[in-house]
């Protein structure tokens, strides 16, 4: 599991920031409320991301959605790693230890290759 943190940490450092692919044009036959709702799912942060239960509730997804027959999954799936990867992030880089991070991130991608 602490692989898979430094491994997801080394990723948010490594991709370019960069401005989103405009979806209209990547899916030109796509309405316009499948790209809304893809755009809300292709979210990197946790907190912007749309959830399993709102997704369901779009108005894109209306004539699939049946509150009836759709399944409440108990207990639900725990992604707070995701919010410990980025507050590590965060941390690690206000304290100057970035540099050492990057190490880390190196180590880690070392091993994963071999």
């Amino acid at each position: 599991m602490e692989n898979n943190i430094v491994s997801y940490c080394c990723f948010c450092l490594v991709i370019p920031k960069k401005e989103p692919a405009d979806l209209h044009k990547l899916y030109p036959m796509a309405s316009a409320k499948a790209v809304r709702l893809i755009g809300q799912m292709l979210r990197l942060e946790p907190d912007a991301r749309i959830s399993a239960e709102d997704a369901l509730n779009d108005p894109y997804l209306s004539k699939y959605h049946d509150p009836d027959d759709e399944p409440i999954c108990v207990p639900v799936f725990d992604f707070s790693f995701e919010k410990q990867v980025l507050q590590l992030i965060l941390m690690l880089s206000e304290a100057g230890y970035f540099f050492m991070f990057l190490c880390m991130c190196v180590c880690v991608f070392l091993q994963v290759s071999n």
